[in-house]
């Protein structure tokens, strides 16, 4: 009896051991990344994340990114992406330690990387213990996974509101719950940055070859701007950017008469940031 005890306390104990060592590496290599980018919310997070990393990649940032969304990607410094494999296709947030050893490999200026974690204390520990952001997106609050987060939209906004880092930056597009947030991010002494959509104009909008909305375009702007790279160039960047898979495109086709063309839709979609 002494015998088994004794094997299951120093069990523990290499288990303790091993997890102190992987805390330690992953914190090690998640320094290493100097701008590390959370973007939260209910709508558009897969967008708004390729957005920002397309926004930084136009400013001559050298940029990982990692998408949730319709299907995982993990997109590498060029451009190019790759899936993300997941055991036995089950989500699970641990796989940000994966990515942030992924990331760090690449010796990237910025990760951008989407919140997987719907639970609010998920979304804590996404924060606290495997990202630690520097700044944070939160989108939009809207009627979506009431039964974690809600049951009213306050509390999904409170619940958003624990990704936001403390001492950091939060950048949203939120108007009817924003002083929600800026109740939140105050706890956190959390710089809270509220875009304008409006701010963007319909010309830069026609520039796109996908459908994206003006708030989602105005979040990756003002983290660019918070980067310290300009609106031309970030502009740029999320033009030569990849869509999401699951967002509409539109494709222009020279006609048999005359060489006229035509606009052409994919049949995918994506949902709406309002």
């Amino acid at each position: 009896m002494t015998f088994l005890f004794g094997v299951y306390i120093a069990g523990c104990l290499v288990l303790l051991l091993a997890g102190v060592v992987e805390q330690r590496n992953h914190h090690r290599r998640l320094y290493s990344i100097p701008q590390r980018i959370v973007v939260n919310g209910i709508r558009g997070k897969s967008s708004i994340t390729r957005l920002c990393a397309g926004a930084m990649r136009g400013g001559g940032f050298r940029i990982v990114a990692k998408t949730t969304g319709t299907a995982a990607r993990f997109i590498l410094p060029d451009g190019s992406e790759e899936p993300v494999h997941r055991k036995f296709g089950i989500a699970n947030v641990v796989e940000q330690i994966g990515i942030v050893r992924r990331a760090a490999s690449w010796k990237p200026d910025a990760l951008v990387i989407e919140c997987m974690a719907v639970l609010p204390d998920l979304q804590e520990i996404n924060e606290k213990k495997l990202i630690r952001s520097t700044i944070c997106v939160i989108c939009n609050v809207r009627e979506d996974h009431l039964d974690e987060m809600g049951p009213t939209l306050d509390d999904v906004a409170r619940s958003l509101s624990r990704s936001m880092p403390k001492g950091g930056i939060c950048v949203t597009a939120e108007r009817d719950r924003l002083h929600i947030l800026q109740e939140e991010a105050d706890k956190r002494d959390c710089r809270l940055v509220a875009v304008d959509p409006d701010s963007v104009r319909d010309d830069e909008m026609e520039r796109f070859r996908w459908i994206t909305f003006k708030e989602n375009v105005a979040i990756a702007l003002a983290v660019a701007q918070l980067a310290g790279i300009g609106r031309g160039e970030a502009m740029a960047g999320m033009v030569a950017a990849r869509p999401d898979p699951g967002t509409v495109t539109v494709e222009t086709y020279a006609t048999p008469r005359g060489g006229s063309r035509s606009p052409t839709c994919s049949p995918r979609t994506t949902p709406s940031p309002r």
